[in-house]
């Protein structure tokens, strides 16, 4: 799914109380998230949740 169609679905069914990032994400292992060109993020958003389970753990 491309960055745009992302951002009109968050538009339509997304709850406007956290403003957005300019990304998408498209994979990531553990707290380190990867975006369309390959850089390379660290999930601190996981504490909104409460908490982190990471992000395509092995089992």
């Amino acid at each position: 799914m491309k960055l745009e169609e992302i951002r009109e679905l968050d538009s339509k069914y997304g709850s406007k109380v956290y403003s957005r990032f300019n990304v998408a994400f498209t994979g990531g292992k553990n707290a380190t998230l990867r975006d369309e060109t390959g850089r390379e993020y660290i999930d601190f958003g996981a504490g909104i949740g409460v908490n982190i389970f990471g992000v395509n753990d092995e089992e």
